[in-house]
């Protein structure tokens, strides 16, 4: 048997080990948290500990892939340095919907407008339009309806939409 290899039982053990120290830390675990945590599973099985750290964590074996890299570059001081609240590099995550599409907030208030229910100079007010509603009015789904939709209702679809502008109209007709 080779020195770096070892029996099944005992990958199983480490799995299990693994596994118990995942889930007793889990809970307090940032994302960044959970990567490294993974990534140092990994290292300290060696061989097959990326699969290993995968499968005992339910992260996907990239994540931990990421996280021993992460780990490699600490050892060896040349990881970024963080802020202590951020998980992720500057830049890194979505961006915001109102960033990528700046037409979308006046487009809201727009349909909301009429809708709209309090006290105007309270910070709290509601509406009765629901997501789905508000969606349909836009014409497009901005990324943020429903995932498994075939088709969204466009302007040519409801004579209730302009055409040029995928906005209610004025008059408040539907």
């Amino acid at each position: 048997m080779k020195p770096n290899t070892k029996s099944m039982t005992q990958r199983k053990t480490t799995e299990v080990e693994i596994k118990a120290r995942f889930e007793c830390l889990q809970d307090s675990l940032t994302e960044r948290g959970r990567r490294l945590f993974a990534g140092n599973e990994a290292l300290a099985c060696g061989y097959g500990g990326i699969a290993a750290a995968s499968r005992a964590t339910g992260l996907s074996q990239q994540t931990v892939r990421r996280g021993l890299q992460e780990c490699q570059q600490i050892e060896l001081g040349v990881a970024p340095v963080l802020e202590p609240h951020r998980n992720r590099r500057p830049g890194g995550g979505r961006k915001k919907l109102t960033v990528k599409h700046p037409q979308l907030l006046p487009a809201l208030k727009k349909l909301l407008e009429s809708t709209t229910r309090g006290d105007p100079e309270s910070l709290l007010l509601w509406t009765a339009r629901s997501q789905r509603n508000l969606v349909a009015a836009t014409g497009t789904d901005f990324g943020c309806g429903r995932s498994n939709s075939k088709r969204w209702l466009t302007a040519s679809d409801s004579p209730s939409l302009c055409a040029t502008c995928h906005q209610a109209p004025a008059n408040g007709t539907r």
